[in-house]
């Protein structure tokens, strides 16, 4: 893997990838939550059902997956069909009930970017969601909603219902000017009830309950 060492110590987002990748993050380090059986898993950002689908072959969790863009849901619905411990919900979630215009850029889709093409999306208040799914207790929570996580995560800590997420594995994104500071906050907040395990900074990281929360 070729490095550029100039970029490398000047550029701590071009530092995060390479330190991600060497530690092989996407094969080992994102499935590297114990679940217990029957455990809860929440895919917030399911896209195509890469995540949703590497957790069952791994794991005897139940698996909720939220993908609000209805192309990429269908997708996801038709790859997982044969694991039937996962539930597929064509809509996002956020703090708030309502309908947003999303730029179509695969992965990187997201209503907080600019792109060619956009479809019209639906999500949802997480708080009341979780409620009508019957969820109590959250094993994992992954979130990977192209900057959604800026609104989901304060729901959630406003609510009192972190202390029943017991790992919180999310990635942040610069798709807002004040980024950096709104990350602060959140980890200041999530300090309270969780610690961080590692953190690729705006790549991914891991939170996991403190005990005696």
């Amino acid at each position: 893997m070729a490095l550029n060492v100039i970029r490398y110590l000047t550029d701590p987002d071009y530092r995060a990838v390479k330190r991600w990748k060497w530690a092989k993050g996407d094969d080992v380090l994102r499935y590297s939550v114990p679940i217990p059986s029957g455990g809860v898993i929440l895919d917030v950002g399911a896209y195509i059902g890469d995540f949703a689908q590497g957790m069952a072959e791994r794991t005897q969790g139940i698996i909720h997956a939220f993908e609000p863009v209805e192309a990429f849901a269908a997708q996801c619905r038709v790859r997982v069909q044969r694991f039937p411990q996962i539930h597929v919900h064509a809509y996002g979630l956020s703090n708030r009930d309502e309908t947003a215009r999303i730029s179509l850029d695969g992965l990187g889709s997201s209503q907080y970017r600019a792109a060619d093409n956009s479809v019209e999306a639906k999500f949802r208040d997480i708080v009341p969601v979780l409620q009508e799914l019957n969820i109590d207790t959250i094993a994992l929570a992954k979130l990977n909603i192209e900057g959604g996580e800026y609104d989901v995560l304060p729901r959630l800590i406003e609510a009192g219902l972190m202390e029943r997420v017991s790992a919180l594995m999310v990635q942040f994104h610069r798709t807002h000017a004040d980024a950096e500071d709104r990350y602060d906050a959140i980890a200041t907040a999530l300090a309270k009830t969780h610690a961080l395990q590692w953190r690729y900074p705006f790549i991914w990281e891991l939170w996991l309950r403190k005990a005696g929360q």
